[in-house]
């Protein structure tokens, strides 16, 4: 969470560590309804209609009707937002250049993915652990050593 945090800084447009998390999830699923989007980010529809009305303002992200049922609206990355999510890549790239110069850009690309992917998965923001992940995890942390260790990068501590 630390890297995160530390990547939005100084970010124009502003955006907040849980409003990262919008268009980080529409880079990497695609269009999603409003309703998709507050599942995958564990808050109630109305908290999620709230933060993408400020990434829209932001012009970060869109809404579009459906193409089948004009009903339904989509939300949709924008150019904009496609920089935005560029910048705060290449700002992770940056920080994690240094302890990971001993790792191939590729490395460095699989290890950005897979943050991505827990984040995604564990909803960090609300501190929950890993649970059902934590066995998985652990056996994949193997690989870097026994001195491994994932607290304060947005890990809860498993004291």
């Amino acid at each position: 969470m630390a890297l995160v945090t530390r990547s939005l800084a100084g970010l124009e447009p502003e955006v907040t560590v849980s409003q990262y998390r919008v268009p980080d999830l529409l880079e990497s699923r695609g269009p999603q309804r409003m309703a998709e989007v507050a599942a995958s980010l564990n808050v109630r529809p109305s908290s999620a209609s709230r933060q993408c009305s400020r990434l829209e303002r932001r012009h970060v992200v869109s809404r579009r009707s459906g193409a089948t049922d004009r009903r339904e609206v989509y939300l949709h990355l924008t150019a904009a937002g496609g920089r935005l999510l560029a910048e705060i890549t290449d700002r992770q790239r940056a920080a994690l250049a240094d302890p990971a110069s001993a790792l191939s850009s590729v490395s460095v690309d699989v290890l950005i993915a897979a943050l991505h992917s827990l984040s995604a998965a564990a909803d960090l923001s609300s501190n929950t652990a890993l649970s059902s992940g934590d066995s998985c995890l652990a056996s994949h942390m193997s690989e870097l050593g026994p001195n491994a260790c994932l607290t304060g990068a947005g890990f809860p501590s498993r004291n």
